[in-house]
């Protein structure tokens, strides 16, 4: 199952970009939005259409160059309103995506490998981010030759991300 969930991960974070539009402001996003929107996600054979925006990617921290890597769910019901939700699995050491793909996410993954909607989706009425925190767990990456993993240090970078997710969305 961790393999099938990482061949989907792997597969919708490297979806080709469009030109995507921040529907409230009628203007268009951030290059790096743009960048990390997703168009097409691989294995989903729902008979719903995906009626809500996803973005991912790594996600670049000036201070000290790890890229900490999410995947950023709309709302279905009004992004433009409503509140953001930051997921993080327990550890450190443990995938969020893992949370995304069997509790809280918007799809689930059957046991042939396709991907359907989740009714119970938290993106009913919230917009989530799923973090990849530490950097080095998931497909965040690390600076080389960083030791310094404790619990200030993270959350001073989930602090930074936020700031910077902030910026871009």
């Amino acid at each position: 199952m961790l393999l099938a969930l990482r061949t989907l991960v792997a597969m919708a974070a490297t979806a080709y970009a469009s030109a995507p539009v921040n529907a409230a402001a009628d203007t268009p996003l951030t290059p790096l939005a743009q960048e990390h929107f997703i168009v097409d996600l691989p294995h989903y054979r729902d008979p719903t259409p995906i009626s809500f925006g996803m973005y991912a990617g790594r996600m670049p921290l000036p201070s000290n160059g790890q890229e900490m890597f999410y995947w950023y769910v709309e709302s279905k019901d009004n992004p433009d309103v409503d509140p953001l939700v930051l997921w993080l699995n327990g550890g450190p050491g443990c995938s969020s995506l893992g949370g995304m793909f069997t509790e809280l996410g918007p799809f689930v993954v059957e046991s042939d490998l396709t991907v359907k909607l989740n009714p119970y989706a938290w993106n009913r009425k919230a917009n989530v981010v799923f973090l990849e925190s530490p950097a080095g767990v998931g497909f965040s990456q690390p600076q080389l030759n960083q030791s310094d993993y404790n619990d200030d240090f993270t959350t001073d970078r989930i602090a930074e991300f936020l700031e910077q997710f902030l910026l871009t969305y």
